[in-house]
């Protein structure tokens, strides 16, 4: 069903998906029957003329809209699809078939209750099919990224699936920067509102190719720092990372020691300085970054900073061990993330953990 005045907006943003737009099409059209819609597609003008199935579709259904731009730019595109929409809710969807169009009533319905709803992956009833390890291994670390270090807690940040309030889009849209390649990301972190989420099952894409690849991943990681950088420093965080300053120096003196002056080998040094360091770090912290929180017992809140460092040190054996071995990053970019990684969590878990206040 189509009217001037839609409740809804579906954007498609497309690239080279000719075998798939009339599919995609006439699976969402038939999953919101019963529903006013209209369906805007996007295409950054795909050789394979994408664009052209798509305008051909427009003139025989009234509920097809198609903007051909000549710029390239997932992100791009969906905004400037928001920016055409006539619906009250503006929609997103991928034209590669591999989100199930079944669940958007039930999406729809969600509204009532969120202003922001995700077609979710990775939550009860949700799962990425037949995805090889690298690729769920790519995916857990970024939503673990966004989590930690943007405070987003939704299970599916990086989805391309999701409806939003034309209104709740309206509000932020000036922050909102369309240079990533996450939107939803964008909107979640500027506009901080409640968010539901609706499992589905990721599906294999069957014709075209995929545009997952390492420029993806680094983007994402640029577009998570510089969302970061707009918003103040979380409370603590610059005494904690001064703190943190003053045990590298302190971690290269004891080793100094240790090993040139006491002759005992550099393996077992290293352990003793980074021992020295995490204990000059907690009596820092304990007088200076945290001295308002200091309720529970000096050696509680010692042991819990202790496995607090250890999770440090396994986050980022890991993250070097997979953006090195998996992504083929440069080993000193590879520490420099794990080491902003380990600062963030190493930060959150002192904050509502070490030195937990009771409310």
């Amino acid at each position: 069903m189509i009217m001037n005045n839609p409740l809804i907006s579906i954007i498609v943003p497309t690239y080279n998906e000719a075998q798939n737009i009339n599919e995609l099409l006439n699976r969402v059209h038939a999953a919101l029957n019963g529903i006013e819609h209209e369906i805007i597609v996007v295409d950054d003008d795909s050789p394979d003329k994408t664009w052209e199935i798509a305008e051909n579709r427009s003139k025989a259904d009234s509920w097809v809209r198609v903007i051909r731009r000549k710029d390239r730019g997932l992100s791009k595109a969906v905004v400037a699809g928001f920016n055409e929409a006539k619906g009250e809710l503006l929609g997103v969807i991928d034209a590669d078939l591999q989100h199930d169009e079944r669940i958007l009533p039930e999406m729809i319905k969600k509204i009532e209750v969120a202003p922001i709803v995700v077609g979710s992956r990775y939550v009860e009833g949700g799962g990425v099919g037949d995805w090889k390890l690298d690729r769920k291994i790519k995916s857990w670390l970024a939503t673990k990224v966004a989590a930690l270090i943007l405070n987003v807690s939704v299970n599916d940040p990086m989805a391309g699936f999701f409806i939003v309030k034309k209104d709740v889009y309206q509000r932020v849209k000036e922050k909102v920067n369309p240079q990533g390649f996450k939107i939803l990301l964008e909107i979640l972190y500027h506009a901080n509102v409640a968010v539901a989420e609706v499992p589905y099952q990721f599906r294999t894409r069957l014709a075209g190719e995929s545009k997952l690849s390492s420029k993806v991943v680094i983007e994402y990681f640029k577009q998570v720092i510089r969302l970061r950088s707009t918003n103040p420093v979380p409370e603590g965080l610059i005494k904690y990372s001064i703190v943190g300053g003053s045990g590298v120096l302190v971690d290269m003196l004891a080793f100094g020691i240790s090993s040139h002056f006491l002759k005992i080998p550099v393996a077992f040094s290293g352990i003793i300085s980074s021992q020295v360091a995490i204990f000059t770090n907690f009596i820092l912290n304990d007088v200076w970054t945290f001295e308002s929180q200091r309720e529970q017992p000096l050696y509680v809140r010692f042991a819990k900073y202790e496995a607090t460092c250890f999770i440090g040190i396994i986050i980022k054996f890991f993250v070097i061990l997979l953006t090195v071995n998996i992504f083929r990053f440069n080993p000193y970019l590879a520490n420099g993330i794990g080491i902003i990684l380990v600062v963030f969590s190493n930060f959150i878990f002192s904050k509502l953990w070490v030195w937990k206040t009771q409310k």
